[in-house]
């Protein structure tokens, strides 16, 4: 049994700390901290009234407004690797590679699916109503999607190879999965597939995505998303991604004639700003925005050394983790970073639905000897230049 939660809690900060921007002036305030760190994860719910934190196997959920608690911490089998609100933010699903579970978050906590072979990765549907995970072993590889109400599995997905990334469609009709099998041959870049599923019929809607893959690459997870508006899918592979129409299967672009005989590394963290027309790509320790109709790069590389990016709701902005060892905010129209939040060792970092807040998870904190999660207030759009 791991000990977590055993900082102390800054529900508020007496005199809120300004932080100075890229150009001078003071653009955020920190206005309060979260005993959460060291390979944390944190999001807001979809109202922004709460915040659900993942650490190490424990997750919580708290009260945006006074940091104070909403639940207890809630256990889990192994380390955490997903962790996400429901679109009404009542419940969340929390995965683990031994586990995922549904969890209602009213009092008192009481979990919504069984325990059983559930695996990471797992997704939750934006209306909350299912959840899909995968069931791995010696002589199959599944993803089993599970109807929340009744706790059942309605259907099973086979693969030929493991699935390492899940996605549902805005519509919550289809789903996106990606499944990668480096020991399928010799080659150096074996091949994987991105397959979209109908949930109706549990049937490829279209022919499977070829992606390739690094043999022996350290991280596995090579991602997929749809765009916001469901029509549009993109598949991350070695140093690359493609864009693809999501009813026909047709490649509308991709970034590889941009960046000829670039040598990255893989993929392993990509997503398309929310109004759709930006992709934001992790590789090789390099952070870059793409423009979604063209693959053309909108801003140069950026060295981070971190998995985590956010655009904000506006699309106007784009935070890094791991920017020279903190986080940065970049405006896109400009390419500039306008914001910097400090501190060494970043873990994660999210925007409250409303752009408002940024939380930025730290491994590294000299006061309390571990590392917290700073909760910013940033100031209007309008009053950064």
């Amino acid at each position: 049994m791991s000990c977590v939660f055993l900082l102390p809690i800054f529900a508020s900060i007496a005199g809120a700390i300004p932080l100075a921007n890229a150009d001078g002036g003071h653009d955020a305030h920190l206005v309060g901290r979260l005993p959460v760190a060291s390979n944390a994860s944190i999001s807001f719910s979809p109202d922004g009234t709460k915040i659900l934190t993942a650490m190490g196997s424990v997750a919580r959920v708290w009260d945006t407004a006074t940091l104070k608690p909403i639940t207890e911490p809630v256990e889990h089998d192994g380390e955490i690797l997903t962790a996400q609100f429901t679109s009404d933010g009542k419940r969340v699903l929390i995965a683990s590679a031994e586990e995922a579970r549904l969890w209602d978050i009213s009092a008192p906590l009481r979990p919504l699916l069984p325990k059983g072979k559930a695996r990471w990765p797992a997704a939750i549907s934006p209306d909350g109503s299912r959840v899909a995970d995968t069931e791995t072993d010696k002589h199959s590889n599944s993803v089993v999607v599970w109807d929340v109400p009744t706790g059942k599995p309605v259907l099973s997905l086979k693969h030929g190879g493991p699935v390492y990334c899940i996605a549902f469609s805005p519509d919550g009709g289809r789903l996106l999965t990606h499944e990668v099998d480096p020991d399928r041959d010799n080659h150096r870049l074996p091949m994987g597939a991105a397959h979209l599923w109908g949930l109706r019929t549990g049937r490829e809607l279209i022919p499977p995505i070829p992606s390739e893959y690094k043999k022996n690459a350290s991280y596995p997870c090579t991602p997929v998303s749809f765009s916001p508006d469901g029509n549009r899918v993109v598949v991350a592979g070695f140093k690359s991604f493609a864009v693809y129409e999501a009813a026909t299967g047709k490649e509308l672009c991709n970034n590889e004639r941009f960046d000829p005989g670039l040598d990255r590394g893989i993929v392993y963290s990509l997503a398309f700003s929310p109004d759709g027309k930006k992709i934001a790509t992790l590789a090789g320790g390099f952070a870059r925005v793409w423009d979604a109709a063209s693959g053309e790069p909108l801003i140069g590389e950026i060295d981070v050394i971190s998995l985590q990016c956010a655009f904000s709701p506006d699309s106007r902005n784009i935070l890094f983790s791991g920017v020279g060892g903190g986080v940065g905010m970049w405006n896109l129209a400009s390419g500039k970073q306008i914001n910097d939040f400090g501190r060494d060792g970043v873990d994660a970092v999210a925007f409250s639905p409303d752009g408002a807040r940024v939380a930025v998870v730290h491994d590294n904190d000299p006061v309390n000897h571990g590392g917290v999660t700073d909760i910013w207030k940033v100031e209007p759009e309008n009053e950064r230049h």
